[in-house]
């Protein structure tokens, strides 16, 4: 879930196993994990994305899109590490950041340094934070070192 200008968001079940939640692709086709590769190179229909835009109502598949901000919620709350690559912190934007915030799961970050910590330092009450590379670039070996741990 997120806008332009995220990234990515991975659940790890603390054994370094990513998480099996679907991923939405298109209007109505729903997918396992192991099946996006292949759908997507044959088909071409884009990623969703959303405008996150403060008091946005939720006009659109509302009991879906709810169904999965609780499930997000409930996932993030049982992980034991969660990574973040490329995503800016937004307080505002509460059903992703809420649930971060309140996790006692460790988050692996790949990210701006300062932002991050001045939203852990706001928001995490000192529950583990790493962020171990500003880019992608030079921060995927040590990313995936700390999330397989």
């Amino acid at each position: 879930m997120g806008g332009p200008g995220s990234g990515a968001l991975f659940v790890t079940d603390g054994n370094g196993h990513f998480s099996n939640t679907v991923r939405i692709v298109g209007h109505r086709t729903i997918l396992h994990p192991k099946d996006v590769v292949g759908f997507v190179s044959t088909n071409e229909s884009p990623p969703i994305m959303s405008a996150f835009l403060q008091g946005k109502p939720l006009e659109v598949a509302s009991s879906f899109v709810s169904a999965a901000q609780r499930s997000w919620t409930v996932r993030i709350a049982a992980a034991s590490r969660v990574g973040i690559i490329g995503v800016r912190p937004n307080a505002d934007d509460t059903h992703i950041w809420g649930p971060l915030a309140a996790t006692k799961a460790e988050l692996v970050v790949i990210g701006n340094e300062s932002e991050y910590e001045a939203w852990a330092g706001e928001c995490r009450g000192g529950r583990p934070l790493h962020v171990v590379g500003h880019y992608f670039e030079d921060g995927l070996d040590p990313f995936i070192a700390r999330l397989v741990g």
